[in-house]
């Protein structure tokens, strides 16, 4: 995963702590805020994946659809 992915995953931790009360904060220990960045990099990771692909098909579908001579290209 990219640091980009982990900053933003921290950040979304940190103002998901901001919204927690004290006594909230005193029962989840560290290490399930940890856990839950995991998930959300997971999570970021998988969009960025998915994405990716979509942008590779679209590229695949726009080849095949166009030619060199289709756009006045072609060989004479």
């Amino acid at each position: 995963m990219t640091e980009r992915q982990r900053d933003r995953a921290q950040k979304v931790v940190e103002s998901f702590r901001v919204l927690l009360d004290k006594k909230a904060l005193e029962t989840i220990p560290d290490n399930d805020f940890e856990q839950l960045a995991l998930f959300i990099q997971e999570a970021l990771s998988d969009e960025l994946h998915d994405a990716a692909e979509q942008v590779e098909e679209l590229a695949r579908k726009m080849r095949s659809g166009t030619s060199l001579s289709d756009v006045g290209m072609g060989v004479m």
